[in-house]
């Protein structure tokens, strides 16, 4: 199993929320960019960036920072990324990975369309809380639409690479809901399935990788000591 780093970008300092809470946040550094050279230096391999200013503000403002990562260290980035000429200048900017999730709610067709001319590098990010999808950087509700039902699209779309975030325990590392895990995985078939949300120590990925999970990103857990560089690079070299 995969265990990815998580850098989240609001105000141009690496901050993390609390349950996607914008009035909740700790800044941990002032450069987001130290952050990725300390980490490849470390032995990481791949980080997960978010453009927290992007998502709210419906498109990337944090690009710069993500230039100078992508140069470091190879990124799964989302934030903002709303319409196809936003997702090109994302790719341009040496993003190897681009994360979708409002669009891939909201707009199937379009979405489906980005899928047939990027394929594997866009990820499908799934947020939701207590079973409902939630989009816009998490402040809306995605029209009802319920987190099984929107994985279950995904499968059958072909997506290859899904990011389940419960944003009910995102940031409080509360641990991980491993019912609701369990559900998708079973659902999964050959989808990549990473989750997020909770985390909150090594025995919470070990569980992730007895589940069946593919990878696991990893915020506040990593920030506040609970999870080392060193275990996380432990857990990609198996």
């Amino acid at each position: 199993m995969l265990v990815v780093p998580a850098i989240d970008i609001k105000g141009r300092k690496c901050v993390r929320l609390v349950q996607g809470d914008y009035d909740r946040q700790k800044v941990f550094f002032d450069d987001p960019v130290e952050v990725a050279s300390m980490l490849r230096v470390a032995g990481i391999k791949r980080v997960h960036v978010i453009d927290l200013d992007g998502a709210r503000g419906g498109t990337p403002v944090n690009l710069d920072l993500v230039e100078e990562i992508s140069k470091m260290l190879e990124v799964q980035f989302g934030g903002g990324i709303r319409d196809v000429a936003v997702l090109d200048k994302v790719i341009s900017s040496g993003v190897r990975w681009v994360i979708v999730g409002t669009v891939a709610a909201l707009q199937k067709r379009e979405f489906q369309r980005w899928l047939s001319v990027y394929g594997d590098r866009i990820i499908l990010s799934i947020d939701a809380a207590y079973g409902v999808v939630k989009v816009s950087g998490w402040q809306e509700e995605a029209g009802g639409l319920k987190l099984y039902d929107f994985f279950d699209r995904a499968v059958s779309l072909g997506v290859k690479t899904v990011i389940f975030t419960d944003i009910s325990r995102d940031g409080t590392l509360e641990g991980i809901n491993t019912a609701l895990v369990e559900g998708l995985v079973r659902r999964k078939g050959t989808t990549e399935l990473f989750v997020a949300g909770g985390i909150s120590s090594v025995d919470d990925l070990y569980t992730l990788e007895r589940l069946g999970v593919d990878g696991a990103v990893v915020g506040r857990a990593f920030y506040e000591g609970k999870i080392t560089v060193r275990e996380m690079v432990k857990f990609a070299g198996k």
